[in-house]
């Protein structure tokens, strides 16, 4: 077949697990290749990507002309395809870039590998990472700002229900899809979040990063996250306070991530705790320092409130560094028992768990093992065979028509 493979390349990395997702899978793809015929197409790629020594080729898509007139002409285009939709009770795809190239390029199948997508007419694969809009609708970063609650809700509702197949990281997210949106089970596949491969094996690149003169702390704990709410900063704080406070620990803190609008809550937050000391925000950190930062952690603590996959887990496994991370749904399918959870209510039960891993260094050591083993244990590798014998077993339906 004649697969085609739809993503965002140059996604900055300051917009968080998306761009590692995806850098992760298309590097594999196109470091192994297929016995499909591959195209790896994108609107976003750099002009000097080429076809590969594997057989796959790179298509470059069009992307909308910047101009006076540019954001008034997307909103029209999105008027008439939305009312044509409903008009004619069919899919309105002729202003797809996407749909164009697949019908230039004869494409049997799709694979969304990531929420981005567009309208097309041959059979699709789609990506589900969570639908926190659904379990979490009260955050205002999936209801009224930045992607919103009704763009979410009306973006799912017209492409899952037409995917040949769904593809998840959990039993508990496999379970979500079924529920909010009525999919039969059966179309769903549950196929684990890989290792991310910078996690694995480091570059040439990480080596001249990781010189960075910023200067660790002595005894840290580490939280890589964007300034959103759902990311439980000020929980994280809470229990900085409890640490210091109650167990008499006082660890310092230090903190990556871009702001995505409520970095100057946590930042008063530290204030009115008078954790300014013990707290430390670094920003984006390209990543050799990001891998330093892992490994010599005390512990990744990472409070979030959304599930049911997150990729820092998997990353601080990778690199030696302990997880105590939050038992929100799918958690445990996800970690095993290589983590150490609590409630992210809870700030009391998370600064237990720290004080558990510094009481018992032997404790600590057994999870960095068993971290290592799990995130060692499936990767980009396992993750593309799998979804490749998805596509086989779909093959035999696809080949049934044009």
């Amino acid at each position: 077949m004649r697969i085609g493979i739809y993503y965002h390349a140059q996604i900055d990395r300051k917009t968080g697990g998306d761009a590692v997702f995806q850098e992760t899978i298309v590097n594999e793809i196109r470091r192994t290749g297929s016995r499909h015929e591959i195209c790896l197409f994108s609107p976003t790629a750099p002009a000097d990507h080429s076809d590969d020594q594997n057989g796959i080729r790179f298509i470059k898509l069009a992307e909308e002309k910047q101009g006076p007139f540019a954001e008034i002409k997307k909103v029209v285009k999105r008027l008439i395809s939305y009312g044509a939709d409903q008009l004619l009770d069919r899919e309105c795809t002729f202003f797809s870039p996407l749909e164009k190239a697949v019908r230039e390029h004869n494409i049997d199948l799709i694979w969304f590998i990531s929420i981005w997508t567009e309208k097309v007419t041959v059979p699709y694969i789609a990506t589900v990472w969570d639908l926190a809009h659904r379990v979490h609708p009260y955050f205002p970063e999936v209801s009224v700002t930045g992607w919103k609650w009704k763009l979410r809700e009306r973006h799912y509702r017209k492409l899952l229900p037409r995917a040949a197949c769904i593809i998840t990281g959990t039993e508990a997210g496999k379970r979500e899809i079924a529920k909010f949106y009525q999919v039969p089970e059966e179309l769903v596949q549950v196929v684990p979040f890989p290792t991310p491969q910078f996690a694995i094996a480091p570059t040439e690149e990480d080596g001249k990063q990781a010189g960075s003169s910023f200067e660790l702390p002595k005894n840290y704990l580490f939280y890589p996250a964007q300034f959103w709410p759902h990311k439980n900063h000020v929980g994280l704080l809470l229990g900085m306070n409890i640490l210091s406070k109650k167990h008499g620990l006082d660890f310092h803190l230090l903190l990556t991530g871009s702001d995505k609008g409520n970095l100057g809550h946590v930042r008063e937050k530290v204030e009115e705790l008078r954790l300014t000391d013990r707290v430390t925000f670094l920003g984006f950190v390209e990543t050799g320092l990001l891998r330093k930062l892992y490994r010599h952690a005390f512990a990744l603590l990472y409070p979030t409130f959304f599930g049911p996959d997150n990729l820092p887990p998997l990353e601080a496994f990778a690199l030696g560094c302990p997880v105590i991370a939050s038992r929100v749904s799918g958690a445990e399918e996800q970690l095993g028992d290589a983590a150490l959870l609590f409630d992210p209510k809870n700030p009391e039960e998370m600064a237990q768990q720290v004080k558990e891993l510094h009481d018992n260094p032997g404790r600590r050591e057994e999870m960095i093992l068993r971290g290592r083993k799990l995130a060692l244990g499936w990767t980009a590798v396992d993750y593309v065979e799998r979804v490749f014998s998805i596509i086989d077993d779909f093959e035999p339906i696809r080949r049934c028509w044009r």
